[in-house]
């Protein structure tokens, strides 16, 4: 599959570090479409770049098809833990460096 690549100008209102252009908007953005997803890189005129990925959703969706994944997973039993017991299974192994 042929990469797609499209520029566009985002539409954006005025605020802290970005100048209200118009219609054209204040910053340039740039979204790139492969067979993984889309990839999405930006930077607005203060210079703060911008990056972000969304993945496939058929591709989403055949890994989380029951039995579809076969690699291994490591600490499986943590799986449906809540973070609160997370906290406590890391304090527990690492005494020098807890989370708080």
């Amino acid at each position: 599959m042929p990469i797609l690549r499209t520029l566009r100008r985002r539409n954006r209102s005025a605020g802290p570090g970005r100048d209200d252009l118009g219609a054209g908007g204040a910053g340039r953005s740039e979204d790139v479409a492969d067979q993984g997803g889309i990839e999405h890189r930006g930077i607005e005129l203060d210079g703060t770049i911008g990056i972000g990925h969304r993945a496939d959703v058929h591709l989403k969706n055949r890994l989380n098809a029951p039995g579809a994944f076969r690699g291994e997973i490591q600490n499986q039993e943590h799986i449906g833990k809540t973070t609160a017991e997370l906290v406590v299974l890391w304090n527990a192994d690492h005494p020098n460096d807890p989370v708080a």
